[in-house]
């Protein structure tokens, strides 16, 4: 796989990481996020997961929509501000720490979040489920750090 090629991945899934499900049920149904909607839709649909548990799910996750919602805008804002301010020429290490402290400011408020939806989702699932989908996103977690495992190999030559 050429460097470029295994950086953009890299890239992707540790984005993937930081924004985490709560993105993905944060951008509606259509949009930049909809394979990622599609996928864990999958995942429910494997662990098995009944039409009354989907519509308890979605009842929760409507719940926090005022909440998430305007965090989710707001941190693709922040991130394309930082993304701006990373390129700009010269370097300017305050206005990028400056930046880089407000988008992690964001990612605390959407962990709480989720931390959140998924407190109140967990009683809705099975204990079978939820081992389940603890295996797959362990299983995804080790993808992800496999990835970024191989960049810093890349990065320190091996």
């Amino acid at each position: 796989m050429k460097a470029n090629q295994l950086l953009k991945r890299a890239v992707a899934l540790a984005a993937a990481t930081l924004l985490g499900t709560t993105l993905v049920f944060a951008a509606g149904e259509g949009g930049p996020l909809g394979g990622i909607r599609e996928r864990i839709k999958q995942r429910l649909i494997h662990v098995g997961i009944t039409a009354e548990q989907r519509d308890q799910v979605r009842e929760v996750l409507k719940s926090f929509m005022p909440e998430v919602a305007p965090l989710v805008k707001q941190s693709i804002q922040e991130r394309k501000a930082l993304r701006d301010a990373i390129r700009a020429t010269p370097v300017n290490e305050a206005a990028i720490r400056a930046q880089s402290a407000k988008v992690a400011a964001i990612d605390a408020e959407l962990a709480v979040k989720r931390a959140q939806i998924v407190e109140k989702v967990r009683p809705i699932l099975t204990p079978e489920q939820l081992s389940e989908l603890g295996r797959m996103e362990d299983e995804f977690h080790a993808k992800i750090n496999d990835g970024l495992g191989k960049l810093g190999r890349w990065i320190e030559g091996n």
